[in-house]
């Protein structure tokens, strides 16, 4: 148990190094070391001010993600920054705190040791969100808390969580056919709903009936804009299947379009055979989540 505690111990030493080591105690006064949240904060009251998105900024999130930015950015930049910070900081402690109970690790002696071996294999993507402050730790906080509430058979909590890790950034997106797949009618029924409550009933209330539109057709817009080959922004953000296979065959077009042919291809038929695969291996094991 002394190892158990000292890997614990461990644990939350590290992510508060990366949590506050540069953002507070670095080289740049705080809160002027905030990068991410920097923009987070600023593009997010402009979008709810003039339901435009701001020009050439990296900032392609959806409405209901710009509501609950907006919401935290409420306060003088200094004080919403510390709100933001902590949130990251508890949502990656909580990570492996619901990982810890759902696998029982916590159960056998020694067994905490796994926790920062396995925070090593993942302590690059974490510190780039906990040292700019983004929200990506909060996204994969939602995603865990729902395969947990998933776990327990606690669909309307799960449905609730999966669709907040949506809003926050569209990329969980494919929970959802995913728990239609495998036949979590509940969980996928509740994330539908509260999705309805995310992307319709916030930004409604947010930015009102008059901004709801020109809101949605921005973040469109923006993320035309973003992928599209003509942009020759640099912004990591800003990547897209078309502009890598421009940049690979030095702008030949023809090049480009028998890679991004042959890309989509290879994503089709792993598609097939991921759905074939899990139709023949389906459930009802409660860690299949995993």
């Amino acid at each position: 148990r002394r190892w158990d505690v000292l890997a614990a111990i461990a644990l939350v030493a590290w992510i508060g190094i990366d949590l506050t080591g540069r953002a507070v105690f670095g080289s740049v006064p705080w809160p002027h070391s905030v990068v991410d949240y920097r923009i987070i904060y600023e593009a997010s009251r402009y979008v709810h001010q003039t339901h435009e998105f701001p020009a050439h900024s990296p900032y392609p999130y959806p409405p209901p993600a710009i509501a609950i930015h907006v919401a935290s950015a409420a306060f003088p930049f200094s004080v919403s920054a510390a709100i933001w910070l902590s949130l990251t900081g508890l949502a990656a402690l909580g990570i492996y705190t619901v990982l810890t109970h759902m696998l029982g690790v916590h159960r056998r002696s020694g067994a905490l040791l796994a926790l920062p071996l396995a925070h090593l294999a993942v302590a690059y993507y974490f510190q780039w969100d906990l040292r700019s402050i983004n929200c990506n730790v909060l996204v994969l906080a939602a995603v865990v808390l729902g395969c947990a509430a998933l776990w327990a058979e606690r669909a309307i909590i799960a449905g609730f969580a999966f669709a907040l890790a949506i809003a926050l950034k569209l990329l969980p997106v494919l929970l959802l056919p995913y728990l239609a797949w495998t036949g979590r009618w509940r969980a996928f029924a509740s994330a539908v709903a509260w999705s309805v409550v995310f992307w319709i009933v916030v930004p409604l209330f947010t930015f009102g009936p008059d901004g709801f539109g020109p809101v949605y057709a921005g973040w469109r817009a923006e993320l035309a804009r973003a992928t599209h080959s003509a942009t020759k922004e640099t912004h990591p953000i800003l990547i897209s299947l078309d502009k890598a296979a421009l940049a690979i065959t030095s702008q030949e077009a023809v090049a480009a379009r028998v890679i991004v042919w042959s890309v989509q291809l290879a994503w089709i038929v792993l598609g097939i055979w991921g759905a074939v695969n899990s139709f023949k291996v389906r459930t009802t094991d409660r860690y299949s989540i995993l």
